[in-house]
């Protein structure tokens, strides 16, 4: 920002200072979320950003908007502020409130090296995320005008509504995860599985049908235009209903100490889909990068679910209730 500053609007160089101060909150907000789940407390860590953030932004939009005659880019920012600060504040008094009496008596330790070994994994885990989450959408750029970037970008957002019973689960499965696998209870592990895999296919099921029954419908709200992306809502359905099917499989590798494993796999991923991406594209438009999106997706799932019972020896997914029932008729 030093250097730029001389070439940006004013406007938008407050915006950015303003972010500066936003994006640490964001990190310790993240670490202080995945403490309270450790201890079980997963209300508590989502009611200050799922909850308050939300209220304390809309409040603040609403008093700037109501004493001020122009609603900028940097005020808008500046109400992300305060509401993720007084979020944050009430989250890390949470997270005291929920610490048990022994981890505050207990003297600090740093164990850097194994931090960073542990941690580093995680690292590139994210920025393959990013990169894998970001790819379609940035070369239908490249390819595409803007017109069919936005069809794309619509599709995804109401098509991950299909991912919602897999993000509930996830976040009450993940603490339990690491503590039933090393705690040697790989059978109460696999039936804690077992049902939240029913759980999440039961929802996701019902999701999917109304999506791809009233997804026309849901896409028409956003404007007559947007009626063309239901094809690419319905190609990208397919793709999100496999990753909810294949239940929590990348979470269950990371969580009893195969994050190595779960990067590998994803750098690989990440190489296939942007292949596909510059394959698939310029032939086909936005239909291609829903087509590579649904197919990556896809490969990923069944390749994480292979890997989760080649070396956990854990079925996450919805198969594991029918390995149940022919279990019970073998006995």
């Amino acid at each position: 920002l030093f250097f730029l500053r001389s070439q940006l609007d004013a406007n938008l160089l407050l915006s950015l200072r303003i972010m500066l101060f936003v994006l640490p909150l964001f990190a310790w907000t993240a670490i202080r979320q995945s403490c309270l789940r450790g201890l079980k407390r997963v209300v508590h860590a989502e009611v200050p950003e799922s909850i308050l953030r939300p209220l304390v932004l809309a409040a603040a939009a609403w008093i700037f908007s109501k004493s001020l005659l122009s609603f900028s880019a940097a005020l808008a920012w500046l109400c992300q502020f305060i509401a993720v600060f007084f979020s944050f504040l009430y989250g890390t008094f949470l997270l005291s409130k929920a610490l048990p009496d022994e981890y505050k008596q207990h003297a600090s330790e740093t164990r850097r090296a194994q931090w960073i070994k542990v941690s580093s994994p995680m690292l590139l885990m994210n920025s393959m995320n990013i990169i894998m989450a970001q790819a379609s959408i940035v070369i239908l750029g490249f390819y595409q005008p803007a017109a069919e970037v936005a069809l794309y970008s619509a599709s995804i957002r109401i098509v991950i509504l299909a991912t919602f019973a897999l993000l509930a689960v996830n976040s009450i499965a993940a603490p339990l995860i690491s503590e039933l696998y090393f705690a040697d209870k790989k059978n109460v592990l696999q039936s804690l599985l077992r049902n939240a895999a029913a759980a999440i296919a039961a929802i996701t099921i019902v999701i999917g049908l109304f999506l791809f029954f009233c997804g026309r419908w849901i896409l028409g709200l956003f404007g007559s235009e947007f009626l063309d992306a239901y094809i690419l809502l319905q190609i990208l359905l397919v793709g999100f209903i496999v990753k909810s099917l294949a239940g929590p499989a990348s979470y269950v590798l990371n969580l009893t100490g195969h994050q190595n494993v779960t990067a590998k796999a994803m750098l690989i991923a990440v190489i296939f889909s942007l292949l596909l991406n510059f394959i698939l594209i310029p032939r086909f438009g936005a239909v291609g990068a829903a087509m590579a999106s649904s197919i990556t997706m896809i490969i990923w799932n069944v390749t994480l679910l292979g890997l989760n019972v080649r070396i956990v020896g854990i079925n996450p997914s919805l198969g594991s209730l029918f390995q149940s029932n022919s279990n019970q008729r073998a006995a």
